[in-house]
């Protein structure tokens, strides 16, 4: 049986090994307080970045942390250039440096993110190949675009640039190809780099449109069909009559769908016709009984020749009847053209109206006497140059359709004979500028726009200039003309200063004379453009450090120095004014910064009007971690917890000793710089502080895993006495004899008691002894008197039929035999009875013989019985 009990012991205590391994091994390692802070990944605002030499860009770098919160870490952050030559980087700011590309990398808490960067020769100007063009719909044209850069050099950048259009409706555009869509005028847009240009497409956009009748006379329910025709710039003319829109002013009267004139009602109305940006009008007379036609509505004629009119009268029957010799005809101007019976003469060049009445009605005829409908140039736009001479063409045309060149025929005169001169339609350009040329012929007008020597765009060859007192520069402007050529100006063109007292500008020199900003304008004929000057102007303040980290007491230097627009840098440590957001925490003196407790603040260098700032952290800890995360102490003991903080750049450092430590159960352990000390029985949660982290401990005292006895049963005789020993398994696996701390408890008080584990036997049967200690419990199971054989003896021998005479005597003896086969002699201890006590006697084993008969004699020990038959003869 004890063989037993030792294995169940050392099975036990094997468990118990292993629970505790698995315990102690995470605290073996340092406990992170700062999982929270922990990040799962890093974003930058951007991946792909294009810049142009000498631009600047500002990423941000932004932590997703792990419990979902974000923070901005740019400037925490790690940035670094695979190519300093083409892209720098710093605290997230790039600058493109030279044509090529760059790989930026970005790194936080174990985190990385690339950015691809491809910097572009700056580019000075960009050119078109037009200026503004017309397009018929459906039809395409190929604007090319070329880009000026800094250092002289052009490219075609046609299908590198971004291209636009203001009206998708209009007309569209891919890498320069204009496609037009919709009768309409919108701006064609191609930006690269850092410019932009646009030209004027103009789409199916007519010069003029022309009815075939500028007045209709119909009856009421007839419908009439009027051509509507367009003449375009290129002198191409089209039927736009199903294209136009049509409008009446009473539409009570008469409207048109289409160029298809309906009468509804007797009246006068005009009817509208708009395509594209033009529009023209005629007159529609709707009568209910009969109508007036002239056979012609326009007449074109030559001095000294005559033409015959019909007008004749339709009834609302369908009766046709001509009236020309009835009706009375009249003319505006008998000097012009004189008319009798329909008969018109032309007496001299001019125009007239001739009208025929008849029956309350009149219709009107136009009379052109060698006068044209309409003058054309050949263009409507021209660019010379200073002395360039450049022949304009005139075409009049007349109308019946014939046309004529009557440049020499026709005035001309200019706007500005300064700029143009012209003759015969021979222009000369005189000086830089833009004057109307006007050609007049039959009382026509027609003009030309002539630039002379205006280019499309100025530009110079830097877009800032910075410099310091005193110093001089010099800048070279050139003029780029609609032709592609470009020119240097410089000389020729007007310089001035918005503000002389900051910066002059003479022929291209500029002068720095007092710190400030303004700028120069450079005007040559109608362009300008604007140079921004800065004077002694700061670009950018540059601290030595962007974050300092520091403990108590402890000081660093910090330096700044200076970049002026022009390139010169300095050093302005001791000039500039420093400044501490929390002095509390650490304060500044000429950029060396001393700490003063624990915290953050901004330390601020101020020079020159700008200023720039780093972060000071002050016994800050990023996260803190312990030598244990627990502590299993027995009242009394102690144990010693190092506390290690890690700041942001991942430094490490002991402050056990700087650390605030509390405790929340006062009863149960105390602690002073991370010692713990047990003072009861319990729980309690040991908490350290230290550079805005926490961090806690947890403390069991007297916790125990279970108990063990040195024996889980025992049989016993009555008036023996046994010590049971109780041990308690401790959590970190040590253990601790208890026996005289246990609470003991006996099941059955008749059958055993117990005192500090030791148990006293004291009449036979079955019982527990309980023990418990700091909320475990455990029992033994406990037998008294438990027999294996219980006999009754005489003479040595075991009796089971006994004869006496009647008064004779005899001593028997009782004899228990134990489970562990030992034999007690229990005479005295057992109990004895008679059946017939008349008959036999027995008392303490003495059996007397009473009377003659038959007895059973009955002896009782423990839990056995032993039972004799008695014959007194």
């Amino acid at each position: 049986m004890m063989d037993r009990l030792g294995l169940r012991v050392k099975l036990n205590w094997l468990l118990v090994a292993a629970l505790m391994v698995a315990l102690v091994l995470p605290a073996a390692g340092t406990v992170n307080a700062a999982a929270g802070d922990e990040i799962s990944r890093l974003i930058v605002n951007k991946n792909e970045l294009a810049l142009e030499a000498g631009s600047t860009y500002a990423l941000t770098a932004t932590a997703v942390k792990v419990n979902g919160g974000t923070e901005d870490v740019t400037i925490k952050t790690d940035w670094t250039s695979g190519s300093t030559a083409v892209a720098t980087v710093y605290a997230g700011s790039i600058t493109a440096k030279a044509e090529g590309t760059a790989v930026i990398t970005a790194t936080y808490s174990g985190k990385t993110v690339i950015v691809n960067v491809t910097v572009s020769k700056k580019v000075k100007a960009l050119t078109m190949n037009v200026n503004e063009f017309d397009l018929r719909i459906g039809q395409e044209k190929q604007v090319e675009l070329t880009a000026i850069f800094e250092d002289g050099t052009s490219e075609s950048v046609t299908k590198k640039a971004d291209w636009s259009v203001g009206s998708y409706a209009t007309a569209t555009v891919v890498n320069g190809l204009v496609s037009g869509k919709k009768s309409g005028q919108t701006e064609v847009t191609a930006r690269y780099g850092n410019q932009s240009i646009s030209a004027t497409v103009s789409v199916e956009i007519a010069k003029r449109l022309d009815v075939e009748n500028s007045q209709l006379f119909l009856l009421k329910g007839e419908k009439e069909p009027i051509k509507l025709m367009a003449t375009y710039p290129d002198g191409s003319v089209d039927n736009v009559t199903d294209k136009a829109d049509w409008e009446s002013d009473n539409d009570k009267v008469a409207d048109a769908i289409k160029g298809v004139v309906t009468a509804y009602g007797t009246g006068t109305t005009t009817i509208t016709a708009k395509y594209g940006t033009k529009t023209t009008s005629f007159v529609v007379n709707v009568d209910a009984s009969k109508k007036i036609e002239v056979d012609k509505q326009d007449v074109f004629m030559k001095t000294g020749t005559s033409k015959e009119l019909a007008l004749k009268v339709t009834y609302i029957d369908g009766k046709v009847e001509d009236v020309t010799s009835d009706a009375k005809w009249e003319s505006s101007d008998e000097s012009i053209a004189f008319v009798t019976k329909g008969k018109i003469s032309a007496y001299s060049p001019g125009e007239a109206t001739i009208t025929a009445s008849f029956a309350g009605k009149s219709v009107e005829v136009h009379v052109d006497v060698d006068v044209p409908r309409r003058l054309e140039l050949d263009n409507d736009v021209i660019a010379i140059g200073v002395n360039d001479l450049k022949k304009l063409k005139l075409t009049a045309t007349f109308a019946d359709g014939s046309t004529e060149d009557i440049t020499e025929k026709a005035n001309w005169t200019s706007s500005d004979n300064a700029i143009v001169f012209v003759k015969q339609g021979s222009v000369t350009g005189y000086k830089s500028g833009i004057a109307q040329v006007t050609a007049s012929y039959g009382g026509r007008q027609i003009k030309a726009t002539v630039k002379v020597n205006v280019p499309n765009r100025i530009t110079v060859d830097k877009d800032t200039v910075a410099l310091q007192v005193g110093d001089t520069t010099d800048l070279k402007v050139s003029a780029v003309y609609e032709d592609g050529r470009v020119e240097e100006i410089t000389q020729e063109a007007e310089w001035s200063s918005a503000n002389n007292d900051i910066a002059e500008a003479r022929k291209g020199t500029i002068t720095g004379i007092a710190t400030g900003s303004t700028s120069i304008t450079v005007k040559y004929g109608t362009r300008t453009v604007n140079v921004p000057v800065s004077v002694g102007v700061i670009e950018k303040l540059t601290l030595s450090q962007k974050k300092i980290l520091l403990e108590k007491g402890k000081d660093q230097k910090a330096t700044l120095s200076v970049k002026y627009k022009d390139g010169l840098t300095k050093d302005v440590t001791d000039q500039a004014t420093w400044q501490s957001s929390v002095s509390d925490v650490a304060d500044v003196s000429k950029g060396l910064i001393t700490a003063n407790k624990g915290g953050t603040a901004v330390i601020t260098a101020s020079f020159g009007g700008e200023s720039v700032s780093l972060y000071v952290e002050v016994d800050i800890a990023s996260s803190l971690s312990t030598s244990s995360a627990m502590a299993l102490l027995e009242i009394g003991e102690n144990q010693q917890i190092t506390l290690t903080s890690t700041d942001s750049e991942g430094n490490k450092r002991n402050v056990t000793t700087e650390a605030v430590w509390s405790v929340n159960s006062a009863k149960v352990a105390e602690v002073s710089d991370g010692l713990i000390t047990a003072l009861a029985n319990g729980k309690a949660t040991v908490t350290a502080k230290f550079g805005g982290k926490t961090i806690t401990v947890a403390v069991e005292v007297g916790s125990i895993q279970r108990l063990t006895a040195n024996t889980a049963n025992l049989d016993m005789k009555s008036g023996e006495s046994y010590q049971v020993k109780l041990t308690a398994l401790l959590a970190d696996g040590r253990t601790k004899d208890v026996t005289d701390l246990a609470e003991w408890k006996a099941g059955n008080s008749r059958i055993i008691s117990v005192n500090n584990g030791k148990i006293e036997a004291i009449n036979a049967g079955k019982s527990k002894v309980t023990a418990k200690y700091n909320g475990k419990t455990i029992s033994v199971a406990v037998e008294v008197d438990v027999l294996k054989y219980l006999d009754v003896y005489s003479d040595n021998k075991v009796a089971t039929e006994i004869v006496l005479k009647r008064g004779q005597t005899l001593q028997l003896s009782g004899v228990a035999t134990y489970s562990d086969n030992k034999d007690r002699d229990v005479t005295v201890d057992g109990l004895w009875s008679s059946s017939k006590a008349t008959v036999a006697h027995v008392k303490h084993g003495l059996l007397t013989a009473q009377g003659k008969g038959k007895a059973n004699l009955t002896f009782k020990f423990g839990n056995k019985t032993a039972k004799v038959r008695i014959i007194v003869e």
